[in-house]
């Protein structure tokens, strides 16, 4: 964090965001971040181990061969739906807590955003909080058809949405600009 960059400012942008918005980034960050992934692969882990634990109860009881089958296949059918179907349910489950969470009093910012970019910085301000970072200090920057994630370390990111912006060219050169400007 920092404390003041240069006063000249290249671009201000106000937005409010929406719970459309927190999904928007939630996918992303499950579908593009090591933790993400990780999250996934554990989920269709747990899947296909739960599925060779029922297979195995039903082998060790001394089920009927029919039975054992039976199991079986349907056991196989869960493991293979974890594997193509695992992120797809990891995805649907964070977009549910999202939206549970749309009336919570700690989602950050639901106020209206105004981002500035300035020479050596960019500040946040909201009505309830002021911060400001040096664009030398940005973690990493992303952008995807829902908007520009700038990452000011490996697990925060702030996100500008696309509708904080009136254009794909703007939020395409506004992307390019802050690539430049932190150097990455």
């Amino acid at each position: 964090m920092a404390t003041k960059g240069s006063s000249t400012v290249y671009k201000t942008l106000e937005y409010t965001l929406r719970d459309s918005d927190y999904v928007a980034f939630n996918r992303y960050h499950l579908t593009n971040s090591k933790d993400g992934k990780r999250i996934i692969r554990r989920q269709q882990l747990v899947m296909i181990i739960a599925a060779a634990g029922i297979f195995a109860l039903f082998c060790v009881f001394k089920t009927s061969p029919k039975i054992r089958i039976l199991v079986g296949a349907i056991c196989g059918l869960f493991a293979l739906y974890a594997i193509f179907f695992g992120k797809k349910m990891v995805l649907k489950a964070s977009e549910r807590a999202a939206m549970e969470g749309s009336g919570d009093l700690d989602r950050l910012h639901p106020e209206l955003n105004t981002v500035t970019f300035k020479g050596k910085s960019f500040s946040v301000e909201t009505e309830s909080s002021s911060n400001e970072f040096y664009y030398s200090d940005v973690y990493a920057i992303d952008m995807n058809e829902d908007g520009i994630y700038i990452w000011v370390n490996a697990s925060v990111a702030m996100s500008i949405p696309t509708h904080a912006f009136r254009t794909r060219a703007e939020i395409k050169e506004t992307y390019d600009w802050l690539r430049a400007k932190c150097g990455l």
